[in-house]
């Protein structure tokens, strides 16, 4: 089992787990390796298990640990006896089976995990590299070939979405500025990575070419707005239909003396005999535009709304005329069958015998036609059988040809893919050999490998030659013994037979049942003894097998775990009995 050791250390060691090189068995490892070793396994074959690497002072964390280690075990497969024991009272044998089944799960590419770099720096230095490398591997396409919208290389662009980003604004009072340095959030956290960016951009180009700063520009543009958006109003209005005007003059008729225009221009309020200052009158200009702007907004709702109801009204008026005229429709055919049946009235009789001779005439010429048609419809019907039936055979030869041909592609991209794969592993195998050291005798390796495989084809060479003498020397057995009890059955006859008038055979015929119950009795005799003997093969290689397991170093350690347990137990009751007291 020395090479099988070896195995298990150097696949640990690759792995990063920190056997000291004095250590040359499974027997070396003490309970704080067994743990790290077991954990970094799992952590490699099923990340995100959060087991510590460390061992526990406190027991029950430590049993707490071997349990869910045991149980990681179970979930990926380990069909032996295991539990938390074989991690804390850990035996060779155990141990073997374990990490021989922990390591043979490893993926693959586990050395080049953990290889890889975990900094952010580096990280973001893989993510560039990896990215300008897909983008010079690929293929420029324009943005109409893509099937998932527009692409640049590759990456799919997304929308320009903004939102709006609460800054400090300068020349505000001390209570903004308190806002600004205690509460107000940073801008990267007011949008997302997506949104960050075109936000920035949007407020940029607001301040450089949107609104003015100033409060009488500010003013002025708000007249513009205001002047602007009655145009816009006036041209809507005149390209309303006339059906919208008259609807819109009725219901306005008795209001329109009393509305106010929302765009005529109200001129600053100031009270009389008050002189205001700059700033005063400044805030009365901003409030007096709030107000006007709150008309504006009132009064674009309201025709809104007007907009709306009159476009339902229009809809439900052009439904109705559309069901109209499709009734004016039916009803003028009506009126034109009526008209034409009212001129037949004044010659009825005439112009019913004429119709009854038009009936017949179109009988016997429809009659005539479906003879025609028959005629030729015979062999037209036989000929659009042979041709489909031809169509048939080479639609189904040309389907039988298009899916082999169609399977042969989906191989071909199979073969090409494992191809790619194993040029793949074979460059990162290349790489590995070419990063180990160079001391390292591989041949050694292989030859020790190569005898363990002859040591163990010649050891199962020899079993199977005993278990062919076992089933040889079985098969003797049987037969002698079939013919033994048949000898036996034909000499008890014949004795039997001569002993009723034979004082001879009668002692014969006894001497013979208790041969033969000797005989039976020796061959139970041997039969247990094989038993015995086997059992006793069993024990021995039990005994060996415990004997392995350091079944007095392991009771030491429970005996000290326990007592430890026991100090545990009681420092935590007499906490308890402080906290109740």
């Amino acid at each position: 089992m020395e090479e099988v050791d070896n195995i298990i250390i150097h696949s640990l060691r690759q792995i990063g787990c920190d056997v000291e090189d004095n250590i040359t068995n499974l027997s070396g490892f003490q309970t704080e390796l067994v743990i790290d070793a077991t954990v970094r396994c799992l952590n490699i074959i099923r990340p995100g298990l959060g087991l510590s690497t460390v061992l526990p002072e406190n027991m029950t964390a430590r049993f707490r640990l071997g349990a869910a280690l045991a149980q990681a075990c179970l979930d990926l497969g380990y069909k032996g006896d295991i539990g938390y024991q074989t991690f804390l009272y850990s035996s060779e044998v155990d141990l073997r089976r374990v990490f021989m089944f922990l390591i043979e799960k490893l993926p693959k590419e586990c050395d080049k995990s953990l290889n890889e770099p975990t900094s952010r720096i580096a990280l973001l230095e893989k993510s560039i590299a990896s990215t300008v490398a897909k983008d010079l591997s690929s293929s420029w396409l324009p943005p109409y070939c893509h099937k998932q919208g527009p692409h640049c290389r590759g990456r799919t662009t997304t929308a320009y979405n903004s939102i709006e980003l609460d800054l400090p604004i300068a020349g505000k009072d001390e209570d903004f500025q308190n806002y600004y340095i205690h509460y107000q959030r940073p801008i990267n956290e007011q949008a997302s990575n997506q949104r960050l960016l075109p936000s920035v951009i949007s407020h940029n180009a607001r301040l450089i070419y949107g609104k003015p700063t100033d409060i009488l520009e500010k003013l002025d543009w708000l007249n513009e707005q205001k002047e602007e958006f009655g145009e816009a109003v006036h041209e809507n209005q005149e390209i309303l239909s006339r059906f919208t005007l008259n609807e819109r003059l009725q219901f306005a008729k008795d209001n329109i003396t009393e509305e106010k225009s929302p765009f005529t221009e109200s001129p600053v309020k100031t009270p009389v005999g008050v002189s205001l200052t700059k700033e005063e009158k400044q805030e009365l200009a901003v409030e007096n535009a709030k107000m006007e702007c709150e008309t504006l907004r009132n009064t674009t709702e309201e025709l809104q709304t007007e907009i709306r109801k009159l476009n339902v009204k229009l809809a439900q008026l052009t439904t109705t005329r559309q069901a109209e005229e499709k009734e004016l429709a039916v009803r003028q055919e009506q009126r034109r069958i009526k008209a034409r049946t009212y001129d037949l009235l004044p010659d009825g009789e005439e112009n019913i015998k004429k119709l009854e001779a038009a009936i017949e005439a179109g009988a016997n010429k429809l009659i005539h036609l479906a003879n025609q048609w028959e005629r030729h419809r015979g062999p037209l019907i036989e000929k659009y059988r042979d041709e489909r039936a031809k169509y048939s055979s080479k639609a189904s030869a040309s389907q039988k040809k298009v899916d082999e041909l169609k399977i042969l592609r989906d191989r071909e991209q199979e073969l090409l893919e494992e191809l790619r794969n194993k040029d793949q592993q074979y460059a990162q195998l290349m790489a590995d050999v070419q990063k180990l050291p160079k001391e390292i005798n591989r041949s050694a390796y292989t030859q020790r490998i190569l005898e363990i495989i002859n040591n163990v084809r010649k050891q199962r060479d020899e079993i199977d030659k005993v278990l062919a003498d076992t089933r040889k020397i079985q098969k003797e057995i049987n037969t002698l013994t079939g013919r033994l009890e048949r000898s036996f059955t034909v000499v008890d006859e014949l004795i039997f037979r001569d002993a009723r008038s034979n004082e001879a055979s009668r002692k014969a015929y006894k001497l013979l049942a208790t041969l033969h119950s000797d005989c039976s009795e020796l061959v139970d005799l041997v039969e247990e003894t094989g038993a015995t003997i086997r059992e006793i093969r069993d024990l021995e290689e039990q005994i060996d097998s415990e004997s392995t397991k350091n079944v007095g170093a392991n009771l030491e350690r429970i005996t000290a775990d326990l007592k430890q347990m026991k100090q545990e137990t009681a420092i935590l009751t007499a906490q308890l009995q402080n906290k109740n007291s």
